[in-house]
């Protein structure tokens, strides 16, 4: 936890803490944030390849608010369309915009 995150978390437990629970949330690493990206597809009935898992997260920066809710617009989006809508998203997405030709 950084110096700033920790100050803030202590002054909440100081001004909150009787009040009500408090849950620390720690970052999730890469690796954790695409496995979970893989796993939750699958349950879902989805089919997420590693690749397209990183580069969910590594453009997400591992926030797993907005992973969560980035890919449950994926999983509506192509659930229920067959793999056509998912070579689709694969399409817009890959390769990674910083790899893309600029011409």
């Amino acid at each position: 936890m950084e110096l700033d995150d920790k100050n803030r978390f202590e002054r909440l437990t100081e001004t909150l803490g009787e009040h009500c629970g408090m849950v620390e949330l720690a970052r999730v690493n890469e690796e954790d944030a695409m496995r979970w990206v893989v796993a939750t597809a699958q349950e879902q009935g989805a089919r997420v390849e590693a690749d397209a898992a990183h580069e969910l997260v590594d453009a997400l920066g591992a926030d797993m608010m907005l992973i969560s809710s980035e890919l449950e617009k994926l999983l509506l989006y192509t659930l229920g369309k067959g793999a056509s809508r998912w070579a689709t998203w694969r399409r817009w997405c890959w390769p990674p915009s910083s790899a893309r030709s600029t011409s």
